[in-house]
């Protein structure tokens, strides 16, 4: 009985979605047998390609579309023909410009905008703090449904296929299978989840449990990390550059996610984290604004770098919320702005960085007096190393990016090597040409005499800071040894084993790699081996 009722909630529910969400329902559907028929021909022409992206975005718009249609009145008529023509510009427009990276830059954007004001229309349907707990919620549901669903249709194909008829290319009917139940019966079902305007949702207590307690948990763990690390940098005064910037953006992440999330909770705790939460994040924040800039005026501004920061906007304004609005439907209005903001425009991250690495190579030309009359580069090989440090990086930077994304003045500034249009290059700019490199390993020259030996430890070395005065391995300096191996090791004649004496015993290596420079320090050292003690 208990069965037959799930199956029925579970058609109740898809019915639902199909009846107030058809114009979306359709879109699927043809998606759908898009992907099927190139799944049986075993062939995607690029046409069909850009039609699956089309329809991919405008399964959003329709959703969206009926999501406004459905609050002010509107007939079903006008998102249905506004859709219909957007999948068709849209698939001409990336035909037309196609290979283009803008043009995908775009796409993407323009998807990322749509998802933020379907999710603002869904916050204002249902107007509730628990709205953002129950999606998740039933997100993980669909995914579980859908997959349970799947894996039993796979284990029926897999039964006919062995003990009935076994079709050539099998595999294809797994795939469309699986575009069907995921894309038709997993999407519209979670689609028949989404609240009507005025309804009341509730969150599971599995969800409350999981995400709201254990998992909120983690995160204030790894709060208090990044509060160490914090205070260990202000004591020492020293910010390593490209450390924390991955850890911080998680943490923000997590803060946007459980701010939407713990809105939902009653408890002391939560309401407490839903106050104080935002003074808390603001100190991460700055750590990695101030991590982001160290980045940006050593080597100025890139793609990624641009990104973070329009993420560090969006934490902020998160923040902001949480300290003095305390609402956040404008907060999804805000994301789809940023989103087109960095994708669309003359803001987008691509033109924004490779103005900035522009500007870089432009202001040292103009500081050493490199540039003519008539803006032509002037060749100088006598300028700083750090001028030719920071021109060389954007001269990298510029030369691996598409050409669709450069300008005129930009292709010229990378239009030859750096040592034909600058007087400089690789070589004059590398600390390590003047280094005596060592690349040696055992092979399979890896057994050793143990006798004698009480112990055997594997011990390894890294150490990638140049001007490396000394290389100390478990409390044994083997800086001499090894700059004396380094110095004297013959790639023609290498030794079949290599050892270092210690104290109490020896190091048995396994592989070395290192460069000795002419003053003596080191550069790359990469040890490994084991170290046998008497």
């Amino acid at each position: 009985m208990k069965i037959q009722n799930l199956i029925s909630r579970f058609v109740d529910s898809y019915r639902k979605s199909v009846r107030r969400f058809s114009l979306t329902f359709a879109v699927s559907i043809v998606l759908a047998l898009l992907i099927c028929y190139c799944i049986i021909i075993d062939d995607i022409e690029d046409i069909q390609g850009y039609l699956m992206m089309a329809l991919c975005s405008g399964m959003l718009l329709s959703l969206l579309l009926t999501l406004v249609a459905e609050k002010y009145g509107f007939s079903r008529l006008i998102p249905a023909v506004i859709t219909a023509v957007y999948v068709v510009v849209c698939t001409w427009l990336l035909n037309r410009f196609e290979n283009n990276v803008f043009t995908i830059m775009t796409y993407a954007g323009v998807n990322g905008a749509l998802f933020c004001l379907v999710a603002y229309e869904v916050f204002l349907f249902s107007g509730t703090d628990n709205t953002f707990g129950y999606l998740v919620s039933q997100g993980f549901y669909t995914v579980l449904l859908t997959s349970v669903v799947m894996a039993g249709v796979c284990i029926c194909i897999a039964a006919f296929t062995n003990l009935i008829y076994d079709f050539n290319d099998s595999y294809k009917l797994y795939l469309i299978a699986a575009t069907l139940i995921y894309l038709v019966i997993g999407v519209n079902h979670y689609l028949a989840c989404l609240p009507e305007d005025g309804d009341e949702v509730s969150v599971p207590k599995v969800y409350s449990l999981v995400f709201n307690k254990a998992a909120l948990a983690i995160y204030l763990l790894l709060l208090a990390i990044l509060y160490i690390y914090l205070f260990k940098s202000i004591i020492t005064m020293n910010l390593p550059r490209g450390r924390i910037n991955i850890f911080a953006s998680l943490a923000l992440l997590m803060f946007c996610g459980y701010y939407l999330s713990v809105r939902c909770e009653d408890s002391p705790a939560h309401q407490s984290y839903l106050r104080l939460g935002g003074w808390l994040m603001l100190p991460v924040v700055l750590i990695q604004a101030v991590a982001v800039y160290i980045r940006i005026d050593d080597l100025g501004v890139t793609a990624p770098r641009w990104l973070s920061l329009a993420c560090d906007v969006i934490a902020l304004l998160f923040i902001a919320d949480s300290l003095f609005v305390h609402r956040v439907n404008w907060l999804f209005l805000a994301m789809a702005a940023v989103c087109l903001l960095v994708t669309v425009g003359p803001l987008n991250c691509l033109t924004i960085s490779n103005r900035w690495q522009q500007q870089i190579i432009e202001n040292v030309l103009k500081k050493n007096n490199m540039l003519d009359f008539d803006n032509a580069v002037i060749p100088n090989g006598m300028i700083s190393y750090d001028d030719q440090k920071k021109l060389l990086s954007a001269y990298d930077y510029l030369y691996y990016q598409e050409d669709e994304t450069l300008s005129e003045r930009q292709k010229y500034l990378i239009s030859k090597d750096p040592e034909v249009l600058y007087g400089f290059g690789y070589e004059d700019h590398n600390p390590y040409v003047h280094s005596k490199e060592c690349w040696w390993d055992a092979g399979e020259a890896t057994e050793f005499d143990v006798a004698g030996y009480r112990t055997m430890k594997n011990v390894s070395y890294y150490g990638f800071e140049a001007n490396r005065q000394e290389v100390i391995i478990e409390g044994y300096d083997l800086t001499e040894q090894l700059r004396s191996f380094v110095n004297g090791f013959d790639e023609d004649n290498r030794p079949e084993h290599v050892r270092f004496a210690v104290d109490d015993g020896v190091i048995e290596v396994l592989s070395i790699y290192a460069a000795c420079r002419e003053d003596g320090t080191f550069e790359h050292v990469r040890l490994s081996g084991y170290l046998l003690r008497k």
